[in-house]
């Protein structure tokens, strides 16, 4: 039950870190590129352009890596905007969803906790009820005639 649970949390996580990267990475595509953009449109990828920075596609992997830190790309960044986008970029990806993340799987945990005290009650209520009747309590031999008292018992009940 936890670890599905848990799963459950670490799939909804992931579809808004998702939707939060590819956000980012059109944000970055749009401050950084324009004049990467139309140099990769008039002559293709050079020596100074790579041939991946021209693809759709690298934006989001770009801006994938950026949100962990590794090479931040920094000879792209050329004005102001792009610079203020990745320092959000981190602080959004790497602060905030991390402890939405944890916030998430304590709340999580809390139910799971809670729910598991009171199964526990109903197991320990069930324990009781089995053991509560005297012929279970003794072992084989002995409990033949707790068995045959009880019948007597639930007998004489009927009658009266």
């Amino acid at each position: 039950v936890l670890i599905f649970k848990m799963g459950k949390d670490v799939l909804q996580f992931a579809l808004i870190w998702a939707v939060l990267l590819f956000g980012f990475s059109c944000l970055l595509r749009g401050t950084v590129v324009s004049e990467l953009r139309n140099n990769c449109l008039a002559d293709g990828p050079s020596e100074e352009i790579p041939v991946a920075a021209c693809w759709t596609s690298w934006w989001v992997v770009r801006t994938f890596v950026q949100a962990f830190g590794g090479d931040l790309f920094l000879t792209d960044m050329r004005t102001d905007a792009s610079v203020y986008a990745l320092l959000v970029l981190w602080v959004v990806m790497n602060v905030l969803l991390l402890n939405l993340l944890i916030a998430i799987m304590s709340n999580t945990y809390a139910l799971i906790q809670e729910e598991s005290e009171r199964r526990y009650l109903v197991d320990l209520h069930g324990i009781v009820l089995e053991f509560s009747r005297r012929s279970v309590v003794f072992p084989p031999p002995l409990n033949v005639v707790l068995i045959i008292l009880d019948v007597i018992s639930f007998i004489n009940r009927k009658e009266d």
